[in-house]
């Protein structure tokens, strides 16, 4: 299975737009960003356009691709490199509703991570129990945007992860731009 962090470099690397200097101000209305609530705390990703340096890799901000039925997305926040992701297998409706666990051998992952490095999302892929819903609104492969909602459970089995549990709600990605291959 393909780690979290090669995941977001990979749809990042495709995703090559220009940077700009200032973080920006986001609102959860605005196109193009990545929003939800972190144990009811809000959380707004950087703008596709905001260039993170993370590891020794440039990535930015929200970038999403379309690949063989796999849809990929990804956003982080410059001001604490924390994230969200997913890859999903669509359906042929392909909007529609995606329930399900990160799995040990399965393809599909949802994940936030309150630091995006190696170690962080490792750790939650192997030791958390992790349930999601995506609902993908709009997949629009002429424009090439893509719109959803989603939510997830985070949950330490062992209660003994000092990263703590994490409950995502109010999910909301909106017409984020869509490399198709």
């Amino acid at each position: 299975m393909k780690s979290f962090l090669s995941i977001i470099l990979t749809v990042a690397m495709l995703n090559f737009v220009s940077c700009t200097k200032d973080e920006e101000t986001k609102t959860t209305t605005s196109k193009g960003v990545v929003s939800f609530k972190v144990n009811n705390t809000d959380w707004n990703s950087s703008g596709y356009d905001d260039l993170l340096i993370l590891e020794s890799d440039s990535l930015f901000g929200v970038s999403a691709s379309f690949e063989n039925d796999i849809l990929s997305l990804s956003a982080m926040r410059k001001s604490d490199t924390s994230g969200f992701g997913f890859e999903l297998v669509l359906t042929p409706n392909r909007t529609g509703t995606y329930n399900g666990s990160n799995t040990t051998g399965s393809s599909e992952y949802v994940l936030y991570s309150p630091k995006l490095n190696q170690n962080t999302i490792l750790k939650l892929l192997s030791s958390y129990n992790i349930t999601y819903s995506v609902i993908i609104t709009k997949l629009d492969l002429t424009n090439k945007l893509v719109s959803g909602v989603f939510t997830i459970n985070q949950l330490d089995p062992s209660k003994m992860n000092p990263l703590g549990e994490f409950k995502i709600t109010d999910g909301s990605f909106t017409d984020v731009k869509l490399i198709v291959n």
